[in-house]
């Protein structure tokens, strides 16, 4: 997906210094999965608010890939 999108992946998923997953000189990119077997991703309300402030602060717009 970086590739296709000329994206920047973060080590470690986001979680070093760069929060999150990935970026473009536009967007932070954040995805998230559902693993085999399971039918449902929990986002809270906070993760949901810390991510929209991270992406105001960089001047980017958030993108959430689910």
């Amino acid at each position: 997906m970086s590739k296709k999108l000329q994206g920047h992946l973060h080590d470690g998923s986001g979680t070093g210094a760069k929060k999150h997953d990935m970026h473009t000189i536009d967007e932070l990119i954040e995805c998230k999965t559902v693993l085999s077997g399971n039918k449902q991703i929990t986002l809270q309300s906070a993760y949901l608010k810390g991510f929209l402030k991270e992406a105001a602060m960089q001047d980017r717009r958030p993108v959430l890939s689910v």
